[in-house]
């Protein structure tokens, strides 16, 4: 394993979780436990000394971070409050470390990598931010117990997966019970929305701390705090998001679905093309 390639050494992490099977969940558990270890000294590494790659090891990070879920799928067991709570306590791990750490103050990373590692670290920061606020959601009994969250693949997250021009790159995959599966794309503000498909729930940072002055650090440092009365707002806010997704999913697919039965009593094509989804 080499620091530069933990972006394959983490989705690899979760391929192994995703193909596993009865037969093979013990050998997978181990594997994982073995992989789990060596990704980490990698992270280590990618946020002291090679710090060039310190974008993929903050995403290898929240995979890690992720792991007692991704336990929990090998088991082929259902996701418990319990398991939330040691991902929660995971994420508030790295958010203390973030914090602490003197190669990952915004001054360094400018000074030594340059603006745009500076503008990959403070996304990656949403998305951690916004990841660990689900999972304490679950962890404090405020969402279903089954229901879970995972950082993307790199696929998912592909800039080239898109829908009627629109992109669907996903950072983060919520699963809920009744098989819904919620794309999540984490941005710091609002300026990038029109950009994204209406399936792919669109979450900022500053509508979840209701104040656009407010980074997604601040984000980090109640959860590295573990300020309960912050995060509750904050998630409710985040809750409302997903719903409003939802609805606007759910309204989008029943648009297409009119204008397609439209198209098919009409013999194709014709009509108002404005209405072509």
């Amino acid at each position: 394993m080499t620091t530069a390639m933990l972006n394959v050494h983490a989705d690899e992490l979760m391929f192994l979780a995703a193909s596993s099977t009865p037969e093979t969940a013990s050998h997978d558990l181990a594997v994982m436990d073995l992989m789990s270890r060596q990704v980490g000294g990698l992270v280590t590494r990618s946020l002291v000394n090679e710090t060039q790659y310190m974008d993929r090891g903050l995403r290898a990070a929240t995979v890690l971070a992720a792991k007692p879920t991704l336990e929990t799928i090998i088991r082929g067991e259902e996701h418990t409050q319990a398991v939330a709570a040691a991902v929660t306590d995971n994420i508030h791990a790295l958010a203390t470390t973030i914090l602490k750490s003197r190669t990952l103050s915004p001054r360094a990373i400018d000074a030594h990598n340059g603006r745009e590692a500076y503008n990959q670290f403070v996304g990656r920061m949403s998305e951690i931010g916004a990841f660990g606020v689900y999972e304490w959601g679950v962890a404090h009994g405020l969402r279903d117990e089954r229901a879970y969250a995972l950082p993307a693949t790199r696929q998912q997250d592909s800039g080239y997966r898109r829908k009627h021009g629109l992109s669907l790159a996903t950072d983060i995959v919520i699963r809920e019970p009744g098989k819904i599966e919620i794309p999540v794309q984490v941005k710091t503000s609002d300026d990038d929305a029109g950009r994204y498909h209406r399936d792919i729930a669109f979450v900022t940072i500053s509508r979840l701390l209701e104040d656009e002055y407010l980074r997604p650090r601040q984000l980090l440092i109640y959860l590295a705090t573990r300020d309960n009365d912050k995060l509750g707002l904050i998630h409710q806010a985040l809750d409302e998001r997903l719903e409003e997704a939802r609805t606007e999913s759910v309204q989008g697919n029943s648009l297409v679905k009119a204008v397609r039965s439209i198209k098919h009593v009409f013999g194709g094509r014709g009509g108002n093309r404005t209405l072509n989804p």
